[in-house]
């Protein structure tokens, strides 16, 4: 029987308390934009919501899930200390919410499985556990690369033998795969740390000590919006702003590239900041402080005309002619 750390059959044995899918057996559509949606949904504190998403993006959404964790347990520690401070019972919906999180898991699943002559039913899947809770049930393991450095228990589930489903057949393992927190004797731990410090010291002294891979990029395309503006992300802050700020002339502009097509971008604070009809390259505020050494996210966005709608110009995304997800993104000085 496999034997687990005690944190991590407690958590396993939670009820779940919202399940978040990004799954290429689910149809694309345009309008969705599963950003706005789960960051709408976690910060009025909607905790019980199951989403579906198509498999665009779902490295992406894996990390925003557990960034939006965090969010919402901010969110809740505010809200009980503003209560304090005003003598009062906190309002039942951060009760509610306190307990869901005490008690209940998020539990996601990402799951890109084409099958081939290795693996008739497809690779097997993987559980990560992330220093704030969140599980996630994932194949293949690049889905993990951007929580890597999150990661404190990662198991794999041998699709042979599974309790659930004959993995002789089994074709939609999807559909069942996150209530293998019901059979704890059927995970083959990878390893398991007792925290997030912990992590950081076993990765450094040995980068191979996780599976998990890493980012290799200095900064890629890592999601776009409905309106066509890229979400960039690095895995270290200081990569980006240490080129931006070798590479930027007096007007604050650099030149950003992407397969081959180099357009100027000014630096800005915000969107609003840049002027009407260019591109812009900025932090957004709503990713809090982004330090040096962490890995973080860049906006590059093409505001409209001053006085102008969705539609009179090209987005980012259009701009840079539809760079896929991953895509390198080059900051340059531009040619004077």
């Amino acid at each position: 029987m496999t034997v687990l750390t005690p944190t991590t059959e407690q958590q396993l044995l939670q009820p779940t308390s919202a399940l978040h899918v990004w799954s290429d057996v689910f149809p694309s559509n345009g309008d969705l934009d599963p950003d706005a949606l789960l960051t709408t949904d976690a910060r009025h504190l909607r905790l019980q919501n199951d989403h579906r998403f198509p498999i665009e993006g779902a490295a992406y959404g894996v990390e925003l899930v557990c960034q939006l964790q965090d969010a919402i347990n901010s969110e809740i520690e505010a809200a009980l200390r503003r209560a304090r401070e005003h003598g009062r019972d906190p309002h039942p919906n951060i009760v509610l919410a306190q307990r869901i999180c005490q008690t209940q898991a998020v539990r996601v699943i990402a799951n890109c499985a084409p099958r081939d002559g290795e693996n008739p039913n497809g690779p097997d899947f993987y559980l990560a556990i992330t220093d704030n809770g969140v599980e996630i049930y994932a194949t293949p393991l690049e889905l993990l690369k951007h929580v890597r450095h999150r990661v404190l228990s990662l198991y794999r589930i041998p699709t042979q033998g599974h309790p659930l489903f004959d993995g002789d057949s089994e074709q939609f393992r999807s559909s069942i795969i996150a209530r293998t927190c019901e059979c704890l004797e059927h995970l083959e731990p990878i390893y398991q740390v007792g925290n997030r410090e912990e992590l950081q010291e076993r990765l450094a002294a040995d980068p191979e000590f996780s599976p998990i891979p890493q980012q290799t990029t200095t900064l890629e395309v890592a999601y776009v919006d409905r309106f066509g503006n890229i979400r960039a992300r690095t895995p270290r802050n200081e990569l980006v702003r240490s080129t931006l700020a070798s590479s930027r002339n007096g007007e604050a502009l650099v030149g950003a590239r992407v397969n081959g097509v180099v357009i100027p971008a000014h630096l800005t604070q915000n969107l609003t900041s840049i002027p009407g009809g260019k591109l812009g390259i900025f932090q957004n505020i709503a990713d809090g402080n982004q330090t040096d050494d962490e890995a973080g996210y860049w906006e590059l966005a093409l505001r409209w005309p001053d006085g102008g709608q969705l539609g009179d110009e090209p987005s980012a995304h259009q701009a840079f002619e539809h760079p896929p997800i991953g895509t390198p993104i080059q900051i340059c000085a531009l040619a004077h």
